[in-house]
Formats: structure tokens, sequence, C-alpha cells
């Protein structure tokens, strides 16, 4: 799916693990700040089975997509569910330091957000984040998103446990 001239996703395959573990050690004091899943990534076997993981997941309308940023993989970018009953979307991205600043997950979603509101009625969506995840919390206000739920004590880093935070916003 092209987003603009420089920014694409394509499916996350098997195939990538071997340049997602580089990415991800060039990015991991970054990442384990705020995604539980950092520590368990530590080689190519590991990243493989982070890739499965999503992939394969048995959630409602899950897909999982590597962002490609000026023809490099720069992160991922998930449909993590889909809730027709609530019309809601959840979604999950993480993005290389070398990409930050470029509006390319706002670009994102509201791309994708616009195709899901049209193709499969979609009406709300949903990004969770540490409360200390300032640039997610960012992004999800910049969407519209609004504070609309918090589970306490959710994920320990560095001995202190942080709150996740859930923004939903409507999409228009």
């Amino acid at each position: 799916m092209r987003i603009t001239p420089n920014i694409l996703l394509e499916n996350l395959t098997i195939e990538d693990a071997s340049t997602l573990f580089s990415l991800i050690e060039k990015n991991r004091d970054l990442l384990e700040k705020y995604l539980y899943w950092v520590k368990s990534v530590v080689d190519v076997k590991t990243a493989e089975d982070y890739i499965r993981t999503r992939v394969s997941s048995d959630k409602p309308g899950a897909k999982w997509f590597k962002i490609i940023f000026r023809k490099k993989i720069s992160g991922i970018f998930g449909i993590k569910s889909l809730c027709h009953e609530k019309s809601e979307v959840e979604i999950g991205y993480w993005l290389s330091q070398h990409a930050h600043g470029n509006g390319i997950v706002t670009q994102i979603i509201s791309t994708v957000c616009e195709s899901l509101k049209h193709k499969k009625n979609i009406k709300y969506l949903k990004i969770c984040c540490l409360e200390e995840n300032h640039a997610s919390i960012s992004v999800a206000k910049s969407v519209g998103g609004i504070h609309t739920n918090t589970i306490h004590k959710y994920f320990e880093i560095d001995g202190i446990l942080q709150d996740l935070h859930v923004y939903t916003a409507k999409l228009f």
C-alpha cells in the first residue's frame, strides 16, 4: 500500500527477520522503554518468532506490515484487531529513530483508517501506549485521539510501573 511517494506498507514476512533484527538492535535502547517484546528479540531466530506471532495472529482482521521509508525498512505497523460490534480498529506500530520527525505514522494512520472506514465501516481508532511514551501519545492526539481509559501498573521499566493509556479517535 503506497502512503506517499516515500512511504510504503508491505506485508511483513519471515524473510524480513534478519533486516528487522538489525533494526531492532540499532534502536534497542529506545524500543525497550515502551515495548514489552523487545527483550525477547535477541537474534534472527527470535526475530522470526516475533514476526510469526504477528502474522499468524488469530485476532479478527489482524494484519501486519513493514514500513518502508525512502526504500528502507524503518519499522512495523499493525492492525492488531478489528471489532465489528464496536466498529473499532486497534493499531500498533514502532518506528526506527532515523525515521522519526517525518510524520510517517500519522500519514499511515490517516490512509489506513480512511480505507477501513469505507471498506469495513470502522468508526473508531484505538491506540494504546505507556504513559511515558510521549511520541505515541503525540501521534494519538494528532489523529484526534482522546484519553478514554487507563490500565494501571501495566508494565515495569527500570523498576517503575507505568500505566497503559488508551486513546480513542472518531474517524470522520
